[in-house]
């Protein structure tokens, strides 16, 4: 059975830029997050205040919370893989072997 959330999605209109700016005076307080020196900023995408709730209807409609929070209590979540993650514990300065750069790349990067 299809999510009521996704279907919603779907039949939202694509505004563009110019009137999503004009009709949102608070769009950069709430599209834009500052961490240390990096800046994430969201606010010139197409995302709207309806089309992020729907998002957040799908995910919970998806279960994402629950598998979220089963990943980084290491159990295996995809089925596609035959391994528990390889998430550091919280704190933790290593990374993931899945998250470093293949050896080819960096050797190729190198030269």
């Amino acid at each position: 059975m299809p999510s009521t959330a996704l279907a919603a999605i779907a039949a939202l209109p694509i505004a563009d830029l110019k009137s999503i700016f004009a009709t949102d005076p608070d769009r950069l307080s709430k599209l834009v997050l500052s961490q240390g020196p990096i800046r994430f900023d969201w606010s010139k995408t197409h995302l709207t205040d309806e089309l992020m709730a729907h998002y957040l209807d799908l995910a919970q409609d998806q279960g994402f919370a629950e598998r979220r929070d089963a990943l980084f209590a290491g159990e295996a979540v995809n089925n596609t893989e035959a391994a528990p993650p390889n998430i550091p514990p919280s704190g933790a300065r290593a990374m993931p072997t899945a998250w470093r750069r293949p050896r080819r790349c960096i050797t190729a990067c190198a030269r």
